[in-house]
């Protein structure tokens, strides 16, 4: 290898290391910026002191992307036994899905559930709901989510 060819090798080989050097910075600036990402501020949590129970009627079933969690999420919307109609935040439709979980309108429930401010309108987070014989839970007696 005559002069002429090791530096122009030894320019490549730099010029490579920078752009090595260059791909590993972006990535690592990347993955710092989305870990230090931190959930919205007053995103509402499962607190077992809003506990509550009521039975109803189910009016709507839908996923959407969900304000609390920021990911597709299933819910239902209950109208209460006493005239309050309350939207229920369920679960990952991957959950539902894997445990056989889906309600209809019409579906006649019991929700035990943490109420919290989600906007300007009070919704449920299910622990457990009950409809006839069956029992679905979505978190454990905490509060902890089960997906």
């Amino acid at each position: 290898m005559d002069v002429a060819s090791l530096g122009s090798w030894q320019e490549g080989e730099s010029a490579m290391k920078w752009r090595v050097i260059s791909c590993v910075t972006v990535a690592t600036l990347g993955v710092t910026l989305t870990l230090g990402q931190k959930a919205p501020r007053n995103t509402p949590q499962y607190d077992v002191a809003n506990e509550v129970t009521f039975k109803g009627v189910v009016e709507e079933v839908r996923e959407f992307k969900c304000p609390v969690g920021g990911a597709l999420d299933g819910h239902i919307t209950v109208k209460a036994d006493d005239g309050k109609t309350f939207l229920v935040h369920l679960a990952s439709p991957k959950f539902l899905k894997e445990y056989g979980i889906s309600f209809a309108q019409g579906d006649r429930v019991e929700v035990l559930g943490a109420k919290a401010k989600v906007g300007e309108q009070e919704d449920i987070f299910a622990r457990k709901i009950e409809r006839g014989s069956q029992n679905f839970l979505f978190r454990d007696k905490d509060g902890k989510a089960l997906w």
